[in-house]
């Protein structure tokens, strides 16, 4: 099955990659919106994308594969998981990604918390969260997470190298899912299989046995992946792109992948917004992406495009 694959054109980020804007079935510019859509956005400020998704839904029910640009667009993922059709309800959510999104401040539609949001969502039934190994796993980051969740199995962590986190003054009554828990006074420390010590081949073969038959939905940000196959706006993970390839081709076997997205584009603009670049920690950083950047990030894309719909790239191609 091939996707219906587009983008949303909102930081101009993939307008600059020509090979794989000629190979995508549409491209929407929303770049008007980059201000208010960037990083996060209120429900107000939803209103253009949400038209262009509803016009979309009703013209292409196929699956679709959107690319989003930068990172700072994550959130978005919510947005589409909303507006997914009723007859694909419910779906596992699979986030590869180097930061966990998880967290629960205001507002909404912000890229480091809407996976809290998407657990709130009735027809999503569990997340598996896989290759996470930035600074947000580490105890004092800790607090304000979907911690039962977690304890109860509807998240499955697997970072990338975290074998241990400390949870402080958190003593869960139950713990189902893949998560060890060892009370301590202080709290409980919890471990994690990794995929540093399994494997992405390995642990991929063990999850894709537990999604067999089901709908999926993969969410990706290249930060999962080192500098040598991605460069964006965020800390970057120790993925290669042979095992993100590897593991889309696996969860394509198993379980019906009914939609998926792709952001970790390198931003050409500066964030804007004082209180945005608090936010993100770019007070004083300005936009200075290397010569290579497009050219690399064009690359990844285009073969992550290949792995969701290879005979529409290969008829393209040929063209």
């Amino acid at each position: 099955m091939d996707f219906f694959s587009l983008c949303f054109d909102i930081d101009g980020s993939i307008s600059l990659q020509n090979r794989l804007t000629s190979a995508l079935d549409e491209i929407i510019d929303l770049k008007s919106e980059q201000k208010h859509l960037r990083l996060w956005a209120r429900k107000k400020h939803l209103g253009v994308l949400q038209k262009s998704i509803d016009v979309l839904r009703t013209k292409h029910g196929e699956s679709w594969l959107t690319f989003l640009g930068s990172g700072d667009f994550h959130h978005l993922t919510l947005l589409l998981l909303e507006t997914l059709p009723k007859e694909i309800h419910p779906i596992t959510l699979v986030l590869i990604d180097n930061h966990p999104d998880w967290f629960a401040p205001w507002p909404r539609y912000h890229c480091g918390n809407w996976v809290s949001g998407a657990l709130r969502l009735p027809w999503v039934r569990s997340v598996l969260m896989i290759g996470q190994n930035s600074p947000d796993l580490n105890t004092r980051n800790f607090f304000g997470i979907p911690f039962q969740e977690l304890c109860e199995g509807k998240i499955q962590l697997y970072p990338y190298e975290k074998k241990r986190i400390r949870a402080l003054f958190r003593w869960p009554s139950v713990v189902l899912g893949a998560v060890k828990t060892v009370r301590r006074f202080y709290g409980v420390d919890l471990y994690f299989d990794t995929v540093s010590d399994q494997g992405l081949e390995r642990l991929f073969d063990q999850l894709t046995e537990r999604l067999r038959g089901q709908n999926i939905y993969i969410s990706i940000d290249k930060d999962c992946l080192g500098r040598q196959a991605a460069i964006t706006d965020w800390e970057q993970g120790k993925l290669s792109l042979k095992e993100l390839l590897g593991g889309i081709g696996k969860l394509k076997q198993v379980g019906n992948v009914i939609g998926a997205d792709i952001c970790g584009e390198r931003a050409p603009y500066p964030l804007q917004g004082f209180l945005k670049r608090i936010d993100a920690g770019r007070v004083f950083s300005k936009s200075s992406a290397p010569a290579e950047t497009d050219y690399l990030n064009e690359q990844t894309n285009l073969s992550l495009l290949k792995a969701f719909s290879p005979q529409r790239v290969e008829t393209r191609s040929q063209q």
